[in-house]
């Protein structure tokens, strides 16, 4: 997973970094398909910093946005709001597969069983 970090009108301390990967890590256990990441921090003129994840995922694209006083308050919400999205997402993946496999195993017409 490509992992890219982005601030505007503010810089990320090396800590901040170390620590954004190392719960970025823990996402990949949630969906399979996280191709790149994008960590946008921006400070806005109130002296609140707003987080914005974007992971790319093949065909859909999931965007989480959160903003708090400090970086990891509005990191650890913006990669809830973005766990939430990639199990969703992964739910219905692997409900279309498992639909998938029903209808191509349901039972012969004459007989029992799922088809040879």
């Amino acid at each position: 997973m490509n992992v890219r970090f982005a601030g505007r009108h503010v810089g990320i301390d090396a800590s901040d970094r170390a620590y954004a990967e190392t719960r970025i890590d823990a996402l990949a256990r949630f969906h399979r398909r996280i191709m790149d990441l994008e960590v946008r921090v921006m400070l806005d003129g109130k002296g609140r910093e707003t987080v914005e994840l974007a992971a790319d995922l093949g065909r859909r694209r999931a965007v989480s946005r959160s903003d708090a006083p400090g970086f990891r308050e509005a990191f650890d919400d913006a990669v809830e709001a973005l766990r939430r999205q990639l199990l969703k997402d992964k739910e219905k993946v692997v409900g279309r597969r498992r639909r998938a496999t029903r209808r191509t195993a349901a039972p012969r017409p004459g007989g029992e069983g799922p088809p040879r």
